[in-house]
């Protein structure tokens, strides 16, 4: 018997449309501070400060997948610019933490916006994947493990 294809879903639709991921696409801008500048510390109190007064664990967790897309689209920015990639690792790892952080909250509030959480993670993914073709191959190591970390949550 002949296996069907089954159509598309929306999510997978929109991921595999385009192989360049865009600021756009995770719903954040351009950043205009990236983490080698000398204020990039303001933005991240910025971000503490937003954080301590969203009071609902949906509302924490959603600014959480906010500043992971920030995050990301700034190591991305970093990679092309060519610059330390010891400061790459760092904002990756800083990337990380927020996903942990939203996998620690409660599934109760993550099944309220699971569709985008799943939709930005896929571009996550397509992310990183190209970053590893971008970096040294002395930091090719890091981000591969970048990924395969972000792979083990996104099954989760």
């Amino acid at each position: 018997m002949l296996a069907q294809e089954t159509p598309p879903t929306e999510v997978t639709e929109a991921v595999n449309l385009d192989e360049v991921v865009e600021a756009e696409d995770l719903e954040v801008g351009e950043p205009k501070i990236l983490p080698d500048h000398p204020f990039y510390f303001l933005k991240n109190w910025g971000r503490v400060i937003r954080l301590f007064f969203a009071f609902r664990a949906e509302n924490k967790a959603k600014l959480r997948l906010e500043f992971a897309n920030e995050k990301i689209i700034e190591a991305e920015k970093l990679v092309e610019f060519k610059k330390n990639p010891e400061l790459i690792e760092k904002v990756l790892e800083s990337f990380q933490k927020d996903l942990e952080e939203i996998e620690k909250t409660n599934t109760d509030a993550l099944k309220k916006f699971s569709e985008k959480l799943i939709q930005q993670q896929l571009l996550h993914q397509k992310i990183l994947q190209r970053l590893e073709s971008q970096v040294p191959p002395e930091f090719y190591q890091k981000i591969k493990e970048n990924r395969e970390r972000h792979l083990e949550r996104f099954a989760t």
